[in-house]
């Protein structure tokens, strides 16, 4: 997620993932959950490990990663530059367009969704491709597709408010969908990181921990707490050439996505 001066095409993004230990308030025994994202040395499900596929990529994951790569290289092969900057007009999130009246408005509230569908240089997009893969595909395999695309939307809304609050006259173009992904990331903390193993492919499992369990793992306190250093630090110190770190979405997305999970329950035929 990055803030884009008007007329500026190129961006970077970036987030955080941190590794936490076990969790005892898992619903499955040690043998069926992990922390760890990297197959088990060894036991007896090592043999099913082996046989998993080389990336864990749910569908919905997939139709994310490709809707947003076709968009890019349209607007990166296609689009001539004049053509390309009324994309970004209407569908990427500038704030100040919401003081231009009840239009501008409106504008923004559909802006406050596809702006996430949109990068500003290939970079971004893989960068947010990599963190989609880890933290969306166990979270889409946990709560399912419709859910999974729930989820984006109420995240990406989330991550454009917050942004929107704190700067909320700005020209800057707000692209990416990394305000989406910090909501998973949020999710991921709020589920303690465990991991099922028992299926083909690894979802998140267990039940949304409640705060006193939060507060009570150092792992997950830990993460936050760094998580939200590094975005504040990369965000307020570290631009990325003529544009900058939307920390802010970042955190509006995490928040989100930390105190929503409760409400997307484990998709039917789950064992969590």
């Amino acid at each position: 997620m990055t803030n884009q001066k008007p007329g500026e095409r190129n961006l970077d993004g970036r987030d955080d993932a941190e590794r936490s230990q076990p969790s005892p308030w898992a619903s499955g025994g040690a043998d069926e959950f992990t922390t760890d994202w990297s197959a088990s040395d060894g036991g007896p499900g090592a043999a099913n490990e082996r046989s998993e596929p080389l990336i864990n990529l749910a569908p919905a994951v997939m139709f994310f990663l490709v809707l947003m790569a076709s968009i890019h290289a349209v607007r990166s092969f296609v689009l001539p530059a004049g053509l390309d900057r009324a994309v970004l007009y209407w569908f990427a999130f500038i704030p100040e367009i919401a003081a231009y009246g009840v239009f501008g408005l409106l504008h923004e509230l559909w802006a406050a969704i596809t702006y996430s569908l949109l990068h500003g240089s290939w970079t971004h997009f893989f960068m947010n491709a990599v963190w989609l893969t880890i933290f969306g595909s166990p979270l889409a395999l946990r709560i399912g597709t419709t859910s999974f695309v729930l989820f984006w939307i109420v995240t990406a809304f989330a991550a454009a408010a917050l942004h929107f609050a704190i700067d909320p006259f700005s020209a800057s173009i707000l692209v990416g969908a990394s305000g989406s992904i910090s909501g998973m990331m949020g999710a991921a903390a709020r589920l303690g990181f465990r991991i099922d193993r028992r299926g083909a492919q690894r979802a998140f499992a267990g039940h949304p921990m409640t705060m006193s369990e939060v507060l009570r793992s150092r792992a997950v306190v830990a993460f936050i707490s760094v998580w939200l250093l590094l975005n504040l630090m990369t965000g307020l110190f570290l631009p990325v050439g003529d544009s900058a770190i939307a920390w802010q979405a970042h955190i509006g997305g995490f928040i989100a996505g930390f105190f929503i999970l409760p409400f997307f329950p484990v998709q039917s035929g789950g064992h969590f």
